[in-house]
C-alpha cells in the first residue's frame, strides 16, 4: 500500500511540472472555453451537454462527434426469421481515420461501429455486453464491410454476432478483421 501511495504521489507531481502547468493555462484561454455556462435546466440530458458555441472565422462549424464518426454510414437492415440483420459498407473519410498506431485503425472505433450496427438492429434494446476479437489490423484507407445478425433470442435478451471484413492485401478477397458478439436487453415494457 505504501509503495502504491508513493507511486501516486510521484505521478501526481509529474503532472504538476511547470511545462504542464503552462500548457494547461494555454488551453484554458481558448475562447470557446470562456463561454458562459448554460442556464439551469431540469432536463438532465441537456444539462450534461456542453454549451453550443457559434462558429467563428478561426473555428468553423463542425459536426457532432457522433455525426463525424458515422459519416457515410448507411446500413442495410433486413428482417429475417429470427430478428433483424444488417450490413454496411464504409469507406472512411479523413476525419474518421483514427489510428492508435500509424496505419492501423483504432480498436475502439471498430467497437463503436459494431455497437452502432448492433443497436440499429436491436432498437429499442440496449447494449448489455460487447465483446470483440481483433484478428488482423485494419488499414484506415480500406473499405470496411460490417455484417451483424441475431444468434438467438431468449425473452428480453437478444444475442448478436457480427464481423468486420476487409480486403486481403494480395488477393482482394474479403476476410474477417474482427469478430464481435453482443448481448442486448429489451426494456421490460417492450417485446421482440
Amino acid at each position: 500500500m505504501g509503495q502504491q501511495l508513493g507511486l501516486m504521489r510521484s505521478y501526481g507531481a509529474a503532472l504538476q511540472t511547470p511545462g504542464r502547468r503552462s500548457y494547461m493555462k494555454s488551453i484554458l484561454v481558448e475562447p470557446w472555453l470562456q463561454a458562459p455556462p448554460p442556464p439551469p435546466t431540469t432536463n438532465t440530458v441537456s444539462a450534461a451537454v456542453p454549451p453550443t458555441v457559434p462558429p467563428t472565422e478561426d473555428r468553423p462549424k463542425t459536426l457532432s462527434l457522433r455525426q463525424g464518426l458515422l459519416h457515410g454510414y448507411r446500413p442495410d437492415i433486413r428482417t429475417n426469421g429470427s430478428g433483424r440483420e444488417a450490413n454496411a459498407a464504409l469507406t472512411l473519410a479523413p476525419h474518421q481515420k483514427i489510428c492508435y498506431y500509424p496505419g492501423k485503425l483504432h480498436g475502439g472505433y471498430q467497437a463503436f461501429l459494431m455497437d452502432q450496427l448492433f443497436a440499429d438492429c436491436c432498437s429499442p434494446a440496449l447494449t448489455a455486453n460487447l465483446s470483440i476479437d481483433y484478428m488482423r489490423p485494419i488499414v484506415p484507407e480500406t473499405t470496411l464491410l460490417l455484417d451483424v445478425w441475431p444468434a438467438k433470442i431468449e425473452g428480453r435478451k437478444i444475442f448478436m454476432e457480427g464481423s468486420i471484413m476487409v480486403p486481403e492485401e494480395t488477393t482482394g478477397e474479403m476476410v474477417p478483421a474482427a469478430k464481435a458478439k453482443a448481448l442486448f436487453i429489451l426494456p421490460k415494457n417492450k417485446v421482440v
